[in-house]
Formats: C-alpha cells, sequence, structure tokens
C-alpha cells in the first residue's frame, strides 16, 4: 500500500475510516439522499451521519449567499417594496413567516 499512495502522490494517511469519511461526503454532495447515503455507509442515527459530514467552505460560502438574499427580501419588505419577514403572524406565537 505504501508504494501505491507515494505513486498516486497521496501526502496524508489514508485509513478505511477516512474512506467512509470522503464516500459521505461525496454521496452527500453528489445529492444522494440521507436514507440511501445512511443505508450504504452503515450508519443507524442520522446523528451519527451527521458527524461523519464535513461542510466545505464552498457550501458555507452559498449558505451565506442564500441568506444575504433573504436578508435582501427582508430589507425591501421594510421599505415597502414587497416581500420581508413578519414575526407577528408565524403559524406559532413567535415563529415568524416570509411573505
Amino acid at each position: 500500500m505504501r508504494n501505491s499512495e507515494k505513486d498516486a502522490g497521496v501526502t496524508s494517511h489514508v485509513t478505511p475510516h477516512r474512506l467512509r469519511y470522503a464516500f459521505n461526503d461525496l454521496m452527500r454532495l453528489a445529492g444522494i439522499d440521507q436514507v440511501t447515503r445512511r443505508l450504504m455507509i452503515g450508519h443507524v442515527t442520522e446523528e451519527m451521519q451527521e458527524h461523519y459530514s464535513t461542510v466545505l467552505m464552498e457550501e458555507k460560502r452559498t449558505a451565506m449567499a442564500a441568506v444575504a438574499t433573504t436578508m435582501e427580501r427582508v430589507r425591501q419588505g421594510a421599505r415597502g417594496d414587497g416581500g420581508g419577514y413578519d414575526r407577528s403572524h408565524g403559524p406559532e406565537k413567535g415563529e415568524g413567516r416570509m411573505r
């Protein structure tokens, strides 16, 4: 295995456990649903599946961009441009909803 790692240019220690982590992340990034991923990896609970997931920086940036877009819609709603976020009329007291 050492020669294979050297030939492939692998600079970090590769273990079956690390491969499992990587496979879980690759399936998540490929859009494979949670049930299928959990069954393929062998996790029993969603919590364990989340434990083995790594969120990439690009995913975090995408999430922040989505929040920024939502904030802009809220800001426009506050100016009277339509849309916005209404905390007073949520399904439960204190729960807001987009409109």
